[in-house]
């Protein structure tokens, strides 16, 4: 869809846009059955200006989805041991930019990466995780997210 500026976009990233130049944090869905790596994860959004909220299961997830707008989500492969996460996003149409951690030559990669393609697939890192490469790519999609108005104040 394009949007009042003729750029391709929806109305789902035109509130975030809106939301992050009203200065309210962007929301972040981290999804991950590991409680440590998820509370990590967490805490490594939250210091780049994110409000974290995190999964431990499937039913979880799509139940926050669901409910609320997230404007990124970071996502663990390995999540339930196969890519089956990803089938459930690209049902739900989610539009939200994904960062996939995992190893994507695992089985079920190339599944997964066939998947990704159909969704909003932004970043891939691998495990174990650099928390600065995250933080730098969660930086990129807020700052892609600022309307150019904002940016250039």
């Amino acid at each position: 869809m394009l949007d009042e500026t003729g750029r391709r976009g929806s109305q789902k990233q035109a509130a975030t846009r809106a939301a992050t130049a009203s200065g309210a944090k962007p929301r972040l869905l981290v999804i991950d059955d590991d409680k440590m790596h998820r509370m990590i994860v967490c805490r490594a959004a939250d210091r780049v200006g994110y409000a974290p909220a995190g999964a431990a299961t499937a039913r979880e997830a799509v139940r926050l989805l669901q409910g609320g707008r997230f404007d990124c989500i970071a996502l663990d492969l390995s999540f339930g041991q196969d890519p089956d996460m990803l089938r459930q996003l690209a049902a739900l149409g989610s539009a939200t930019s994904i960062v996939v951690i995992g190893d994507c030559d695992a089985a079920g990669g190339e599944d997964a990466a066939a998947t990704s393609l159909r969704l909003n697939v932004v970043k891939t890192i691998a495990k174990p995780v650099d928390l600065d490469v995250l933080q730098a790519a969660l930086v990129e999609i807020k700052d892609a997210q600022v309307p150019e108005s904002a940016a250039e104040a």
